[in-house]
């Protein structure tokens, strides 16, 4: 799991490996089955979230009741309701895992507090078009 964010950071940006260590040991795994919620609408979304197998999407409810998907993301992306995120409001979307998946999540203090240790970081994922 380390050596997948690794490549995945390094592709972009280099990282030393305590840099990425660092980073890793702030990473929790978690799991969801098929059709499990990651996020239901209503809920604030307090982590962001990197997918290291599987298969999700993020969608809303209009106000006709239809879903209305607004992305899917796989394997090496990262998906989170952003403007929930930052505003630790509530979430107008929902994260559903589409087939089993296995993420590793970071929580929104967990990557402020490595911004500031890690600037390189904050420049990374703020500013990437990869983390969503």
């Amino acid at each position: 799991m380390k050596e997948q964010i690794k490549a995945y950071f390094n592709r972009y940006v280099k990282f030393t490996d305590t840099e990425i260590d660092e980073f890793y040991h702030h990473l929790s795994l978690k799991t969801y089955r098929k059709k499990q919620y990651i996020l239901k609408a209503g809920q604030v979304c307090r982590n962001n979230y990197f997918i290291l197998n599987g298969l999700v999407r993020s969608f809303y409810i209009d106000h006709k009741g239809n879903e209305k998907i607004t992305q899917f993301a796989l394997e090496n992306w990262w998906v989170t309701n952003m403007e929930s995120f930052i505003n630790q409001t509530s979430s107008l979307l929902s994260i559903q895992a589409l087939e089993d998946t296995q993420v590793l999540s970071i929580s929104k203090e967990q990557l402020e507090n490595l911004y500031v240790s890690m600037p390189k970081l904050e420049r990374f994922l703020g500013s990437s078009p990869k983390i969503c």
